[in-house]
């Protein structure tokens, strides 16, 4: 049951970028997804930021692969993944955070697809 709970309160991507797609993310989210270099993107977005920073990458994923899916089942699981992934980062972001302003433009995008 509280893994159920977890689950639900920290959405990720089920899976894992393959190489197109980690190059279609910003830098940030290549650097954190891969788990290199990350005191550079830590000091310039923030801690805070770059502590809940994958979930805002795996939502941008999301979107990416729900904007290319053709079959309207698998698109509106992928559109779900990433809204609740954006939703998490607008929840546990500082609201002056630099990503703050593109997370809710991909919420609004995503609540219209």
């Amino acid at each position: 049951m509280v893994l159920v709970i977890l689950c639900l309160a920290f959405p990720v991507s089920a899976k894992s970028p393959n190489e197109l797609e980690l190059a279609a993310l910003p830098e940030y989210c290549q650097v954190k997804l891969q788990f290199t270099g990350s005191e550079k993107w830590e000091s310039l977005l923030g801690r805070k930021t770059w502590l809940h920073l994958h979930h805002y990458c795996y939502g941008v994923l999301e979107f990416n692969r729900a904007s290319m899916q053709m079959d309207s089942f698998k698109r509106s699981h992928h559109v779900n993944r990433a809204l609740q992934n954006m939703l998490y980062v607008l929840r546990n972001w500082p609201s002056d955070s630099q990503l703050y302003p593109q997370a809710q433009m991909y919420k609004v995008y995503l609540e219209g697809m």
